[in-house]
């Protein structure tokens, strides 16, 4: 505000708001946030990746958390995991059960003994890296396992392992990949409520685009892209459809996700349902969410879509691999 000295002259005065009410604007703020997490990414320690043995007592002294993500394919499955292993204390794996599982299981021979092959959790000597995490990420979660709660998991789809939830009206034609079987889940189910394991269910309600995308993934034979080059090649790219397939192809997804949900609730108490709509409207809060139902803080992740963090020894580095949310697959 203006006063008047007693020579005529005028001069400013300003009230200072109390120090507490100062605060630093929004693009300092986020700058100094950025310093902040660069400062403690830079102090986290780099570790080797190479596999190290764990001690039976050692294990035995961690506090980890069993999770299953229960989804279906093109239903962002995929961007989920990645997510979730952007956190130094979980270890999230692909499609643990299934017959392509990855080399962390290639050459076991359980590709049809599903229970057999969960057996193999329990003993971290067992785990072997993969496409989702190498042996300096399982370093680090040993690490984290020392001093606090930790979280490892798998997805799974239906039929994953032999285990379908349509099994009875298989009997005579099992879709079942590699094993040629279609087994009620009972035992798939069993383990989880025995070994105490959080369900995650993903979904992605049947849709136009959803259904595109995925008769892009067999016509165009391309699993997901690497880089925006080949997303966009790919989004341009037309298909045939068939409008009789699509409907049977509506009719088994809904019935999909109603069996899943039903297996999710008969299977756990834990569990928590979400949709791809709203991962793609708000992944940071989904992401927090999610950790804190496994028990861990909230942790600041990589939320693009067309960018996937791989987790390098306590650094991260960042791929294209593909779509974005709302595509036009």
């Amino acid at each position: 505000m203006c006063s008047s000295d007693l020579d005529g002259t005028d001069t400013i005065t300003a009230e200072v708001p109390p120090e507490e009410l100062v605060s630093a604007p929004p693009s300092l703020n986020a700058a100094l946030n950025q310093a902040n997490e660069a400062s403690a990414a830079a102090a986290m320690p780099v570790f080797p990746n190479v596999d190290l043995e764990v001690l039976e007592e050692t294990q035995a002294k961690m506090d980890i958390t069993k999770f299953v993500v229960l989804s279906q394919a093109r239903s962002g499955s995929t961007w989920l995991v990645s997510m979730l292993n952007s956190h130094p204390n979980v270890l999230a794996s692909g499609e643990y059960l299934s017959s392509w599982a990855g080399p962390h299981v290639d050459g076991d021979g359980l590709v049809c003994k599903p229970q057999e092959r969960l057996a193999k959790l329990d003993n971290i000597n067992d785990w072997k890296q993969c496409s989702e995490w190498n042996f300096a990420d399982k370093r680090k979660w040993v690490e984290a396992a020392k001093t606090g709660p930790v979280a490892m998991g798998f997805k799974w789809f239906n039929q994953h392992g032999g285990w379908d939830l349509d099994w009875a009206r298989h009997q005579e034609n099992c879709p079942t990949d590699g094993c040629q079987t279609c087994k009620e889940p009972s035992d798939f189910s069993s383990w989880i409520h025995d070994k105490n394991v959080k369900l995650i269910l993903l979904e992605r309600s049947a849709s136009l685009p959803h259904f595109i995308s995925e008769m892009k993934q067999h016509a165009l034979d391309t699993n997901r892209c690497t880089d925006s080059e080949c997303a966009d090649r790919v989004a341009k790219q037309k298909i045939r459809v068939d409008l009789a397939q699509m409907h049977r192809w509506f009719n088994y997804t809904t019935d999909y996700w109603d069996m899943m949900k039903d297996f999710a609730r008969r299977s756990s108490l834990e569990r928590q349902f979400f949709t791809y709509d709203e991962m793609c409207d708000r992944p940071q809060e989904i992401a927090n969410d999610l950790f804190r139902f496994l028990r861990l803080e909230p942790w600041r992740v990589n939320t693009s879509h067309t960018s996937q963090t791989l987790k390098t020894g306590g650094r991260s580095e960042e791929r294209r691999v593909g779509k974005e949310c709302r595509s036009r697959w």
